[in-house]
């Protein structure tokens, strides 16, 4: 969702011109925006360097439009500087991005964090903890966390009795990702 403070009209025309694959231009409109203070264009264009979509990838500017809407207080902001952590496997600092962007209820952070303490990377192994996340992503709505909760049952790592219920769960869940992907593709509750 792009910034209220800005005019939406400026942020439809950066992303007409991003899908046109007219990046270069893309690119000026979402710097210009950023440089005024527009978080969601911050994030955006930090995600343009962390990939290398219409530029080369630069993690290092990636990083630094990240920081700069994380330190506006955004949540996307802060996930995405968590995942960029993550990439260059400095977990501590990963779950301190995403432990920010979690607390404000950033669904894909949720999972991503459920994920850190899952395996223990940047926190000790806590299982508990990571159920607890994917349980509160999943009642947001994400897709990936339900998929997760119901392998779980399926395992039975939730008691025996729940399998059959994991079995359904994850039937409902895949229907749902076929079903949200063909509308919206990039939707929040399908970000991992």
């Amino acid at each position: 969702m792009p910034d209220a403070r800005f005019d939406r009209e400026e942020h439809e025309a950066a992303a007409a011109l991003f899908e046109k694959g007219d990046y270069g231009r893309a690119l000026d409109r979402y710097r210009e925006l950023a440089e005024r203070g527009s978080t969601y264009a911050q994030v955006f264009l930090g995600w343009m360097y962390h990939v290398g979509r219409g530029v080369e990838k630069d993690p290092d500017e990636a990083h630094r439009w990240y920081q700069r809407a994380a330190d506006a207080d955004s949540a996307d902001g802060q996930f995405y500087l968590g995942i960029l952590q993550w990439e260059k496997e400095n977990y501590r600092a990963a779950v301190e991005w995403l432990e920010k962007a979690a607390s404000r209820g950033h669904l894909p952070a949720l999972v991503r964090l459920g994920d850190l303490y899952l395996v223990g990377a940047g926190v000790g192994v806590d299982r508990e903890r990571a159920y607890r996340l994917f349980e509160e992503a999943a009642r947001g709505g994400h897709l990936v966390a339900q998929r997760e909760i119901a392998v779980r049952m399926i395992k039975g790592e939730l008691g025996v009795m729940r399998i059959p219920q994991g079995l359904y769960a994850l039937a409902g869940a895949l229907w749902r990702v076929a079903r949200l992907a063909s509308k919206d593709p990039q939707n929040e509750k399908l970000r991992h």
